[in-house]
């Protein structure tokens, strides 16, 4: 034994040393980008013999050359984000393949979901948060959000655990008390928004509130691309799901403000900004690729 090294650093050595360091932290890192490990079951920390690995050859020669160039987390995250699977689309390939039980196979880049901490830059960036306070006090948001996070979304010991777009998330998105105060915040994005509009004609300001809020919360403007929405019949309180194009839909929702906002012309746009900009963060676009 040597007595020169501390107790911590005999310890580092003994798991260092172990068969499974290497693959284990391949996988781990594999994980952090594709959103799943290459075992079985897509936990990336539940790693051994009771959870088959489906890459066996890839995951083991990974892990051999990461130990080769000694432990460069650098060279790993270059091998993994350089490999054909990692720039494949999010398109499967074909249907079947789109199936939750194929995601092992890595037919496709899946979408990942984004840890807490990104969505809180992603969430200040798209309403200019970041732009109204000292960095106290954004500190001091960024540690209350991600305390609610974490409590929302976590397990029972505090752990994080992976966002999926699930109900209690996009409730807590669009009733958190810190994202509404940013979106009516009286001299935030919303309003300035509005106010620089209203000194435009009629048909400029129209496609200057659309392409805002889209190239705020979704770095695009609308495509033509074929979508899908469900629409209430204001009578019978019938839903139906009808297709539009995406600019198309979102233009019918436009008119519909205006048809409803009456003379107030400024509150209107308002009004539409924040319905659609709740919309679009509320995306798996956003929530999942942004």
């Amino acid at each position: 034994e040597d007595m020169s090294k501390s107790r911590r650093e005999v310890l580092a050595d003994y798991i260092v040393a172990h068969d499974n360091f290497g693959k284990a932290y391949v996988n781990r890192i594999w994980a952090h980008f594709f959103g799943r490990g290459m075992n079985e079951q897509a936990a990336p920390d539940d790693f051994g013999g009771h959870n088959k690995v489906i890459h066996p050859e890839l995951l083991e020669k990974l892990g051999q050359e990461f130990i080769k160039y000694k432990y460069d987390p650098k060279l790993l995250i270059e091998w993994i984000c350089n490999s054909e699977a990692y720039n494949l689309s999010y398109v499967a390939p074909n249907k079947d393949m789109s199936k939750p039980e194929y995601d092992v196979y890595f037919a496709r880049m899946p979408l990942k979901a984004q840890s807490p901490e990104a969505l809180f830059e992603s969430l200040t960036t798209a309403t200019k948060a970041d732009m109204q306070v000292d960095k106290e006090t954004r500190k001091a948001n960024r540690e209350a959000w991600m305390d609610k996070l974490v409590r929302n979304f976590g397990d029972d010991e505090g752990n994080e655990m992976t966002f999926n777009g699930t109900i209690v998330q996009a409730l807590l998105m669009m009733n958190g008390k810190e994202l509404n105060d940013e979106i009516k915040r009286a001299d935030g994005l919303v309003a300035k928004t509005v106010a620089k509009g209203m000194k435009m004609s009629a048909t400029a300001r129209d496609q200057f509130m659309i392409d805002e809020i889209y190239l705020t919360a979704l770095a695009r403007r609308p495509s033509t691309a074929m979508i899908q929405y469900e629409k209430i019949d204001a009578k019978s309180k019938k839903k139906s799901v009808l297709s539009a194009t995406e600019i198309a839909f979102v233009q019918s929702q436009l008119k519909a403000a205006k048809d409803a906002g009456g003379k107030n012309p400024q509150a209107v746009y308002q009004t539409f900004f924040e319905d659609l900009f709740w919309t679009l963060l509320n995306t798996n676009e956003f929530m999942l690729n942004h």
